[in-house]
């Protein structure tokens, strides 16, 4: 099983819920929260809430259980949808293992 989160900017909320939709993903969480960015190590991940630095960004949080395969078909999708985007800004995506849960996936 797979824990995936998903970070964006809250313009691309109606496109995350079509692509879990399209992954076939029934059950979800997801919180709106603010991107913050500054620049002051030097140590930023490239297009992270993108922009001048010390702005926040009204951003938006996915996460979702799912089996390792769902888990790939969200992160292939999550790819075409940035690779069609024409804004720096982008979805963000990780996949992590699950060691231990008490439900199961067919629960």
């Amino acid at each position: 099983m797979k824990f995936v989160v998903i970070t964006a900017v809250r313009e691309y909320e109606t496109d995350l819920k079509h692509i879990l939709k399209k992954c076939k993903v029934d059950t979800f969480s997801f919180h709106d929260i603010t991107g913050y960015k500054t620049n002051s190590t030097g140590e930023t991940v490239p297009h992270w809430f993108a922009g001048d630095e010390s702005r926040s960004t009204g951003s938006v949080i996915f996460y979702v259980f799912a089996s390792g395969e769902t888990a790939e078909k969200i992160f292939q999708e999550v790819n075409r949808a940035n690779a069609a985007q024409e804004f720096t800004s982008k979805i963000h995506f990780v996949s992590l293992n699950v060691e231990q849960s008490n439900f199961t996936e067919n629960a």
